[in-house]
């Protein structure tokens, strides 16, 4: 038998508890322009403490995340999409 191991290396990990569920589907609130959007997404890794997320679906080559993007990592179950909020970067 030969295990076939994903890696990770160079790829962005974000905490796991910036991932919420609506119905079911992963998601994350992304913040642009002081509002907030619920953006799909495909969890590719999850341990618990960091995960690999990648968006669902979006133009060609811009399914990954960047480092410059602002993702909501509390208090998820307040938001709606289109809610406007004031955003306060943190390190992680």
């Amino acid at each position: 038998m030969r295990l076939l191991l994903r890696s990770f290396r160079e790829k962005e990990l974000v905490p796991s508890q910036v991932v919420t569920r609506k119905g079911g589907v992963p998601g994350v609130f992304l913040v642009e322009g002081g509002v907030v959007r619920l953006v799909p997404v495909v969890v590719d890794f999850d341990n618990g403490v960091l995960a690999r997320i990648r968006k669902a679906s979006g133009p060609e080559g811009q399914l990954e995340f960047t480092g410059r993007d602002e993702i909501v990592a509390g208090q998820q179950g307040e938001l709606s999409n289109g809610q406007l909020v004031r955003s306060q970067p943190s390190e992680w």
